[in-house]
């Protein structure tokens, strides 16, 4: 396992939004581009549909958010 560096605040909600959204936040919704580049670099989320206009978390997103949310 890597260590990967800490997700922060912006990305931890970032997340959880997508989530409270079943995979379906808009990607336009979003105003923290750089949060938004950052987690889809490191596997977090995925766009999809069609033109890529909507966020989904991926299976290292949903496991991340899983342990977070057991942790809090």
């Amino acid at each position: 396992m890597t260590n990967d560096p800490a997700v922060g605040a912006d990305g931890r909600a970032l997340l959880r939004r997508i989530r409270l959204n079943d995979n379906r936040y808009p990607a336009e919704s979003e105003r923290a581009a750089h949060t938004l580049r950052a987690m889809g670099a490191r596997g977090f989320l995925q766009k999809h549909w069609p033109n890529r206009s909507l966020l989904a978390l991926t299976a290292k997103g949903e496991t991340f958010l899983d342990r977070l949310m057991r942790c809090e």
